[in-house]
């Protein structure tokens, strides 16, 4: 076989009990597929998928396909000849010693026990992958596009948010609170619609915005009352303090990375429990249970925030941004409303 660099004859050699192919001009070493991983002590060489690869003049000496460069370490500070068909590996001369050096300073910046936390991560986000038919989650998109996929939920997140805004303006003005088991019906409809028809461009975004408005004109009845009440301010102070907690939460969650999708269970229990709670409050009201009841709300959906903001990249792919907006503002509103009836009762 033929050195790929100096082009000179190789020779088979024993390197920790695995052989190898060794130019003796240029000392560079020729390792088939997973001898180097075996040398240096790691499952396997590289990942072809997730390498950024360059082109070379150079040629494989096994299958003569073309050597593409490729980054070794996490930092790209060692650059290696790679076949993408084979999978072979050239280090020149010097290169396996800091390879070698590359795996021990990896190892011992990921222990094994952090390996395993972070494979069985991914083995949630597979499972959650599976559950939702998401073939491929944001979380395994390119950069570009993970960022492009976010971009839109949140602005999508904020133009709704607006949009029942107009909603509550034009209910007011129009005293629409006089139908509000319409508009409460036609809410619960409209959502359905939203999440069924979530991957069908355009009729989505029309959907969506559709059901924010109806949503504004259900709670125009509850901001109406606020208004002729005096606390108008209780309002406004109330969605400034929804605003700070939801970008707080969200703010860490982008931060930490943390991965929430095992909160699922717990918050949609709390969630029934708090519904029940609410029906007998209606018959059995007092003013200290239904402050009571709104700060478990308020927190409740503090949990939600935090939990559906660690999952929009684990469970929809990047063309499922309507569900993945969906999603955050029923916490954005909910908390809202508790916000607003724990000042209430504050003032109260």
């Amino acid at each position: 076989m033929h050195c790929p660099k100096c082009k000179a004859y190789t020779a088979t050699e024993m390197l920790f009990d695995v052989e190898v192919d060794v130019c003796p001009t240029c000392q560079g070493i020729w390792f088939d597929r997973n001898e180097l991983s075996r040398i240096v002590g790691t499952q396997q060489d590289l990942q072809l998928s997730g390498a950024r690869m360059t082109d070379t003049p150079y040629r494989c000496p096994r299958c003569h396909h073309a050597l593409l460069e490729a980054p070794y370490t996490w930092d790209k500070t060692l650059l290696v000849d790679i076949c993408s068909s084979c999978e072979g590996i050239f280090l020149d001369h010097g290169e396996l010693e800091k390879a070698s050096a590359a795996v021990q300073a990896f190892q011992a910046k990921f222990p094994q026990d952090r390996l395993d936390k972070l494979r069985k991560r991914n083995d949630r986000r597979e499972a959650l992958s599976r559950v939702y038919h998401t073939e491929e989650p944001a979380a395994k998109a390119m950069d570009s596009e993970r960022v492009a996929f976010l971009k839109r939920v949140y602005g999508l997140l904020t133009a709704t948010i607006g949009n029942t805004i107009l909603g509550v303006w034009i209910g007011i003005a129009i005293q629409a609170w006089q139908y509000w088991i319409a508009w409460l019906i036609a809410s619960f409809v409209l959502l359905l619609v939203a999440l069924g028809c979530r991957r069908i461009r355009g009729v989505n975004i029309a959907v969506l915005f559709l059901f924010t408005f109806v949503e504004g004109l259900f709670l125009c009845g509850v901001i109406a009352a606020y208004f002729q009440a005096g606390a108008a301010n209780l309002v406004w102070i109330a969605f400034a303090m929804t605003l700070g907690i939801f970008a707080t939460l969200t703010g860490y969650i982008f931060v930490t990375k943390k991965d929430l999708s095992g909160w699922g269970a717990f918050l949609f229990g709390a969630l029934v429990v708090l519904l029940v709670a609410g029906i007998v409050l209606i018959f059995t009201s007092t003013p200290m249970a239904q402050l009571i009841w709104s700060i478990l709300g308020a927190l409740l959906f503090c949990g939600f925030i935090l939990y559906d903001t660690s999952r929009i990249i684990l469970k929809y792919s990047t063309d499922e941004y309507v569900a993945a907006t969906i999603d955050l503002y029923l916490d954005f509103i909910n908390l809202f409303l508790d916000i607003l009836r724990i000042l209430a009762a504050a003032r109260r």
